[in-house]
């Protein structure tokens, strides 16, 4: 927050006026933090101490598991897709194999080089 206030003194027109909308919006971002996330915490321990469910807060969850869907029993074939993806093949196909090593290394390595490209493509006015 001083730091942006500090570089709001700056000759540079548009550099200044960021300085002003970064220090406005840091300070309302702050406020909002101190306000609304706290009584939202507050209402969620609320909901907690009520036993009801995340998403679903009209739905009780059952004392002794804490979920509202029975998941015991369940085999692989009938887990949801998003979760299969995420929690069985994509860490297999990245961390398992050379060839996903080598395809992570060389996205964020071209994502690196079009970012440095594009910083020396920056002209001023």
């Amino acid at each position: 927050l001083i730091a942006f206030l500090a570089g709001s003194s700056t000759e540079l027109p548009a550099l200044r006026d960021f300085c002003y909308y970064a220090t406005i919006g840091i300070t309302f971002c702050f406020m909002f933090q101190c306000t609304f996330l706290v009584a939202i915490a507050y209402f969620d321990s609320v909901r907690q101490e009520h036993g009801k469910a995340d998403c679903l807060c009209c739905v009780s969850v059952d004392d002794e598991t804490g979920v509202c869907v029975k998941t015991e029993g369940w085999t692989e074939g009938q887990r949801g897709f998003q979760n299969r993806v995420v929690g069985t093949y994509m860490p297999r196909l990245v961390l398992g194999t050379v060839v996903g090593k080598v395809v992570v290394i060389l996205i964020s390595c071209s994502l690196f080089g079009l970012g440095i490209y594009g910083c020396t493509q920056v002209k001023m006015n």
